[in-house]
């Protein structure tokens, strides 16, 4: 508003003093008759009136850097507050982490989650290590070894120094980590090979994940590292503290040579881990064909744990005409039809609720219950298809002899 008013005066008092000026200019040059003479004489006031409306945007002016000062004054405390509120908020996360850390480590339902392979589980063991870590940091007592950071840094020449002299090759370092792990982890197999042939333990777990330089290697998809650890003999069916081996690691991460070559040095393929995923479950249901192949090749059973042929069915990695091939195979291995998943639903009951009636034939087939009633409402299924007017699902459905 200030503003706006101020450029009004400024522009009025220059317009009025260039007319005055004009004015003057005017009567000095030519004579003026009694109409003109009063137009001179109101052009005399066209000074004081420019002066006026001069002095007006000035004074207006004056009030706007004030109060631009004032705002700034109080923009300043507010920053101040603000800072202040972030410092707070800061201290108080740190507390909370603190405190999530020792809940973590004392309760007992916690310690059991950790141990699974959950997505939950995995987030929990992260944020686990990084506020230990935090913690350790913070308070100067990091356990990191001098040969540890040489693995760390890939310094050959330290590493080979540090166990000259006598260093255990299997010390953990940050983290509960051994070195022979982060070598893998790293890809630096000439390193690996300085630890082990001074001993270190192939098969040596993380503190807190449980993890061997092989599942390290697998997990980062280093194939050199895997064939070198293989060499050594590393055994390739230990599980981590979720239960998962180094196969289930390659079948759930995509990791195909890797998995080629474990299952060449015949790994277990029937592990069930503690949330009861199998490789074959893991390969399935990202739609990897020719891994279900090898797995089924390979002695997998698809009646283990939570089965490869429910847990494909609500997979949204696997392409639709991927998925019925897959069950086609898992069908013509042996895969059960009838089993029930968490949910207490068959294959059939998700076929119809997502209206997949292709897949209707199959599961009847390899003895799917077609007359499956939901404990909600006793319907049956074709009574939900008709309801849902799924027709080909219900005409499906009716083919084989539902009722």
């Amino acid at each position: 508003m200030y503003i706006i008013l101020k450029y009004i005066l400024w522009i009025v008092s220059t317009t009025i003093a260039f007319i005055g000026a004009w004015f003057f200019k005017f009567t000095c040059k030519h004579p003026v008759n009694q109409q003109q003479l009063v137009l001179t004489k109101a052009g005399k006031w066209t000074l004081p009136i420019a002066v006026l409306a001069f002095v007006g945007a000035f004074c207006l002016q004056i009030v706007e850097q004030r109060n631009s000062a004032e705002k700034a004054k109080e923009l300043e405390k507010e920053k101040k507050a603000l800072s202040q509120e972030l410092k707070d908020i800061k201290n108080s996360v740190g507390q909370i982490k603190k405190n999530l850390a020792s809940l973590i480590k004392k309760s007992p339902d916690l310690e059991k989650a950790i141990m699974s392979d959950s997505p939950t589980a995995t987030g929990l063991n992260d944020f686990y290590e990084a506020v230990d870590k935090m913690n350790r940091l913070k308070s100067g007592n990091v356990i990191t070894t001098p040969l540890f950071s040489a693995v760390q840094q890939g310094n050959k020449n330290s590493v080979t120094t540090i166990l000259e002299s006598g260093a255990n090759p299997d010390e953990v370092g940050d983290n509960g980590i051994q070195p022979l792990v982060q070598a893998a982890s790293k890809d630096d197999i000439n390193i690996a090979k300085m630890l082990l042939d001074k001993g270190a333990n192939i098969n040596a777990r993380t503190l807190q994940l449980g993890n061997t330089a092989l599942m390290r290697a697998t997990e980062t998809n280093h194939k050199e590292m895997v064939q070198y650890l293989i060499d050594r003999k590393a055994d390739v069916n230990i599980a981590d503290n979720s239960g998962c081996t180094a196969l289930g690691k390659a079948a759930q991460l995509g990791h195909h040579e890797i998995f080629k070559m474990l299952l060449r040095c015949n790994a277990e393929p029937n592990v069930v881990s503690k949330s009861g995923n199998t490789p074959l479950k893991e390969a399935a249901i990202q739609g990897w064909k020719d891994n279900v192949v090898a797995l089924l090749n390979a002695g997998a059973d698809p009646n283990l744990g939570n089965t490869a042929i429910n847990a494909i069915m609500y997979s949204s990695e696997c392409p639709p005409d991927d998925r019925l091939e897959i069950i086609k195979l898992l069908v013509r291995n042996g895969g059960k039809c009838n089993l029930v998943d968490d949910k207490k639903f068959t294959p059939l009951v998700f076929a119809v609720q997502n209206n997949c009636a292709s897949y209707v034939p199959l599961l009847a087939k390899c003895g799917a219950n077609v007359n499956y009633r939901f404990k909600d409402s006793n319907k049956t299924l074709l009574g939900k298809a008709i309801e849902w007017n799924f027709a080909e699902v219900a005409e499906a459905l009716r083919k084989e002899g539902a009722r």
